[in-house]
């Protein structure tokens, strides 16, 4: 896993070319409210979803050969949980979430298809409530290739910007607190090592009342592989435990502000 991060990180730098030399004109920087609809699944073994509500920030710089531009987004909320225990009873409950994004993407200065590529970070937590649930953590880093279709241009509301990736998981782990449930019991670390992402956005940026908005529709997408098994010490009893295959589907929208 590290040396595919440092890989992506080494293609970022040579392309971004020369420092950074000041905020990208118009709607550079954004500020942005967030409401989204969260659907997660591992087919056969549980699902959960419900609404998440946060705040996203976004900034682009100008380099040399293209612009930088750097993201990050906290959605919080509670969805509910459909699933069973390790037994096999069924079980609904709720739980509360909290999901952060981070980014920075290299995208080419050519209008109006240009590529992107850069480097992404996503942070989910879970807290499972209820008899038997516990705290679970899945944390991804992924390569993001695509492409932006379309130009912003404040002087338009229509056709908006349109903003496509495919998302490439570099490497990530599920560590679960299973000490939650017993004392006794040993938290385990899941290592993931493959799964990929999917991206599309639309995004109108327009003038109003002496100031850049931003109005953004998404849907984003995480197809995950079965976790590598570790064995864990569940109060005197050696077991293999891992993470199922799963699937993650977002699809929100988001209003800003230009700073």
């Amino acid at each position: 896993m590290k040396k595919s991060v440092c890989g992506a990180l080494l293609v970022i730098v040579l392309l971004a070319g020369t420092p950074v030399a000041a905020w990208a004109g118009p709607g550079g920087g954004f500020v942005s409210l967030v409401l989204a609809d969260f659907d997660y699944e591992e087919p056969d073994v549980m699902e959960e979803s419900g609404g998440l509500y946060g705040v996203r920030g976004e900034g682009q710089l100008p380099v040399d050969r293209a612009r930088l531009r750097f993201d990050g987004e906290l959605l919080v909320g509670g969805t509910d949980y459909e699933g069973q225990t390790w037994g096999g009873a069924p079980v609904e409950t709720e739980t509360g979430d909290r999901v952060i994004n981070l980014g920075m993407r290299v995208v080419g200065r050519q209008e109006p298809v240009a590529p992107v590529i850069g480097i992404g970070y996503r942070y989910w937590e879970q807290d499972l409530r209820g008899p038997g649930g516990y705290r679970r953590a899945h944390q991804y880093v992924y390569l993001p290739i695509g492409m932006e279709i379309g130009r912003q241009d404040t002087s338009r509301f229509w056709p908006p910007q349109a903003r496509l990736e495919l998302r490439h998981l570099l490497g990530g782990h599920v560590e679960s607190d299973l000490s939650d449930v017993d004392r006794r019991f040993e938290d385990a670390e899941n290592d993931l090592d493959g799964g990929f992402g999917l991206k599309a956005e639309l995004v109108s940026t327009f003038e109003g009342a002496g100031r850049p908005w931003q109005l953004g529709v998404f849907v984003r997408y995480w197809e995950i592989d079965e976790s590598d098994p570790e064995v864990v010490d569940l109060g005197g009893q050696l077991t293999e435990v891992y993470e199922p295959e799963n699937e993650t589907r977002v699809v929100g929208l988001r209003f800003g502000i230009g700073l």
